[in-house]
C-alpha cells in the first residue's frame, strides 16, 4: 500500500481523513478537491499537496489555505427557496434576512464577524427529485479581486433517487473576500 499522506501529521491526519471519508459516505453532497485540501490543510497546519485516491492531486498554497478557511458550513435538501439564486451577504442584517427566505424562524442563527468573514451561499431551487447537490467548486483571488464559484451537481441517468422535491442549498462562512466579489453557480450535469 503506498503512503499518500505526509508523515508529519501522523495518527491524528489518519484519524482526520478516516473521519472525512466517513463524512462524506453519511452526508447527501459530495466534498469537493476544495473542501478536502482546507480540511487536511487545518490538520497539518501548513500547505497541503497531496494525491486523492481518485487519482485528482491538491495542491494548496498557505495563501490559499489562509483564504479557503471556514467558519462554519450548512448544507441540505430543504429550503424554502426555490428559484436558483447565490448570496454574498457582507453584513449581519443581509444574513438575518437570507435566513429568514431561506426557513422561516431559522434558529440558532450563526454567529458571524463580518469585520472578518463573509458568508457565501447558493440555492439550487426546486429540483424535481433527490440527487441534486450543491458544492462550493471554487475561490479564487486575482489582484483585488475574487471569484466564488459553487457547482450543481445533477443525478446522473437512471440513478436512484428519491421521489420527492428537493431544494438543495450550501452556504458557508470565508474569510473576508477582496475588492467587488463575484459568486456564481455552475451546473454540472451527469
Amino acid at each position: 500500500m503506498v503512503d499518500r499522506y505526509p508523515r508529519a501529521a501522523g495518527t491524528f491526519l489518519n484519524t482526520a481523513i478516516l473521519g472525512l471519508l466517513l463524512a462524506s459516505t453519511t452526508s447527501c453532497a459530495p466534498i469537493s478537491d476544495l473542501q478536502v485540501g482546507a480540511f487536511l490543510a487545518g490538520c497539518v497546519g501548513g500547505p497541503v499537496s497531496l494525491e486523492l485516491l481518485s487519482g485528482r492531486n491538491i495542491h494548496m498554497s498557505e495563501h490559499q489555505v489562509e483564504q479557503s478557511a471556514q467558519l462554519w458550513s450548512l448544507s441540505g435538501a430543504r429550503s424554502s427557496i426555490i428559484h436558483q439564486k447565490t448570496f454574498l451577504i457582507r453584513d449581519a442584517v443581509s444574513f438575518n434576512a437570507m435566513l429568514q427566505e431561506h426557513n422561516p424562524g431559522f434558529e440558532p442563527i450563526p454567529v458571524v464577524d463580518f469585520v472578518k468573514y463573509d458568508v457565501v451561499a447558493c440555492f439550487a431551487g426546486l429540483c424535481s427529485t433527490g440527487g441534486y447537490a450543491v458544492t462550493l467548486k471554487s475561490i479564487s483571488l486575482e489582484g483585488n479581486s475574487s471569484h466564488v464559484t459553487f457547482l450543481i451537481t445533477t443525478p446522473a441517468p437512471g440513478a436512484i433517487v428519491t421521489q420527492a422535491f428537493a431544494r438543495p442549498f450550501f452556504m458557508t462562512a470565508v474569510r473576508k473576500l477582496k475588492g467587488n466579489p463575484v459568486v456564481s453557480a455552475e451546473v454540472q450535469k451527469h
